[in-house]
């Protein structure tokens, strides 16, 4: 839009600042006009049409003016024309005739428009007046990332993008470009390029959902944006970033930046593209982005992968949404193992020894939870199903062990949300006091996150304590007004009484002044009992709660 409106500045200020040609003709007693405004590089013709005229304008007549021009008195017919080089006031008489037959000429310098700010990339040192064109370098983007995709039955279409930062990222400069079926301005080369709504954004450790119009309403419930031209599986999508270039082209002619893929701009895949040695993922399927992705990729080859342990993305049935509205990220990344050099299982590729080694005519038995799509190295086979797995250990140095495995997979998908779901249950107002609910924990869980209502602009300390009211965990975020969900990441044993609430409220959170029925259940992992204040009917803070199984690597 920039481009195309200085484009049409262009042509503007090309036509106002041609040259012009103005002339003036002698009429009886009188110059008509006898008085004219032009622009500095204008000409202007007098013609004489009778009568002995002429025309003084020298310095020595008229000392104002900024230079001289014409003298001598003639006959008709004659004409004279001059170029005005210098801006200013020019007077001028007819000396026969004068003082009634006089003229004035005001000659203006034309604004030249372009840009007048010296730390854009387009500073123009000509320019006189802004004209509104100025581009500037961008600063580094966030990596965000395609983490959901679905392409189901009739309308339900949707994709997911992630914020993994601690920081809210304004997707002003952030845009998704696509081509339809096979690329129609050649490959890698984009066709349409939609920019996310005005003043859109995406909150630390969140997702904005764009979502098909006419989707399911589970769907739109989900929804941050509108978009009725998704994919039908043969379509590629391009996360970029960058100014948009006006008219289709490449990246790097576009001076734009991809950040992540879903199919490419290569050519028509057919029904759909291939993901994890699944034949047209991309068709009446959903893809999860898995748990150990934490950036785009900009090679769709790469992240599509040949089978389900090399591919960044995890296909699921057709109109599956189990994970619509949240991405998880664990640290699956991570190595970990035995770092012993003389035990039998020692392995110099782990950077964090988890306390499992294994050593001479000893038997072990391992509960081990990896995710899906991932394995497991035990001895020197890999395991990537679960089961119990029963292995003999021997290495070099004489290493003979038993090792019993119990391995289990990890499901992102096997999340549970409980407490109030939302500030509409029952009437309340904002409060700027530090209660808190009282939580058991019955299996070692996590609560990732939770939805909270601000008042204000509020930097908010959330904490977990235990029951005799020590801090045990943790973390603050700067809070928008309005509704917001925020990451917590609270570790939680096996216990009772917990507390989860607020250092201080600050300009004031949400709680329900009545309508709590207490207990909520959290699934199997916890239970919300109550709340520190002597009033049970309130709910303070915490709505929508979304805890997981926390699931270590232990041995025995």
């Amino acid at each position: 839009m920039k481009k195309s409106l200085f484009l049409l500045l262009s042509i503007c200020y090309l036509s106002v600042n041609a040259q012009n040609s103005h002339v003036v003709n002698t009429s009886g007693m009188t110059f008509s006009p006898d008085s004219l405004t032009i622009n500095v590089g204008d000409t202007v013709t007098w013609i004489n049409t009778g009568g002995f005229h002429n025309i003084n304008a020298t310095i020595v007549t008229f000392a104002n003016n900024p230079e001289g021009f014409g003298n001598g008195v003639a006959n008709d017919p004659w004409s004279f024309q001059w170029i005005f080089t210098i801006a200013g006031t020019y007077d001028y008489q007819c000396d026969p005739h004068a003082p009634g037959m006089s003229g004035v000429i005001m000659a203006y310098v034309l604004p030249v428009a372009g840009c007048t700010d010296i730390l854009a990339l387009n500073f123009d040192s000509l320019a006189t007046i802004d004209d509104g064109s100025c581009t500037y370098p961008l600063p580094p983007h966030a990596n965000l990332f395609f983490s959901e995709y679905a392409e189901g039955s009739s309308n339900n279409k949707y994709f997911e993008i992630y914020n993994p930062t601690s920081n809210t990222v304004d997707l002003t400069n952030y845009a998704f470009a696509r081509v339809s079926n096979n690329p129609g301005n050649g490959a890698g080369v984009y066709e349409f390029w939609v920019d996310f709504d005005s003043a859109a954004s995406i909150l630390p450790n969140d997702v904005y959902i764009v979502v098909h119009p006419s989707a399911d309403s589970l769907i739109l419930l989900e929804a941050d944006m509108n978009y009725g031209s998704l994919s039908n599986g043969d379509d590629g999508f391009a996360l970029v970033y960058g100014y948009n270039p006006g008219s289709p082209m490449s990246p790097s002619a576009g001076g734009y930046q991809i950040l992540d893929w879903i199919g490419d701009w290569n050519g028509d895949p057919g029904t759909g593209w291939d993901v994890a040695g699944e034949n047209n993922a991309t068709a009446n399927h959903t893809l999860i982005r898995k748990c150990d992705v934490i950036q785009g990729d900009t090679s769709w080859t790469n992240a599509a992968g040949t089978n389900p342990v090399n591919s960044q993305w995890i296909v699921l049935a057709n109109d599956d949404w189990s994970d619509i509205g949240q991405h998880i990220i664990l640290p699956c990344n991570l190595i970990y193992g035995c770092m012993d050099s003389l035990a039998c299982n020692y392995d110099s590729s782990v950077v964090i020894d988890d306390g499992s080694c294994i050593y001479p005519g000893q038997t072990y038995q391992y509960n081990i939870s990896i995710c899906n799509g991932d394995s497991a190295l035990i001895g020197n086979v890999y395991y990537s199903q679960a089961g119990i797995f029963i292995d003999s250990l021997i290495n070099t140095i004489g290493c003979d062990s038993i090792v019993h495995t119990n391995l289990i997979i990890y499901s992102q998908f096997n999340y549970i949300f409980g407490g109030i779901p939302n500030n509409l249950v029952a009437t309340g107002g904002m409060y700027t006091g530090n209660r808190s609910l009282i939580l058991s924990c019955q299996l070692p869980s996590e609560i990732i996150s939770t939805v909270v209502y601000s008042a204000d602009t509020n930097l908010i300390t959330f904490e977990l304590r235990n029951a005799n009211g020590i801090v045990i965990k943790d973390t603050t975020h700067q809070l928008l007004p309005g509704e917001q969900r925020v990451i917590l990441n609270f570790e939680l044993s096996a216990g009772n009484n917990y507390q989860i609430g607020v250092q201080s409220a600050g300009l004031g959170l949400y709680r329900n002044n009545s309508g709590a029925t207490y207990p909520y259940q959290l699934g199997a992992l916890a239970t919300i009992t109550g709340t520190t204040s002597n009033s049970q009917s309130f709910y303070y803070f915490y709505y929508d709660i979304y805890i997981l199984l926390f699931i270590l690597l232990f041995a025995t």
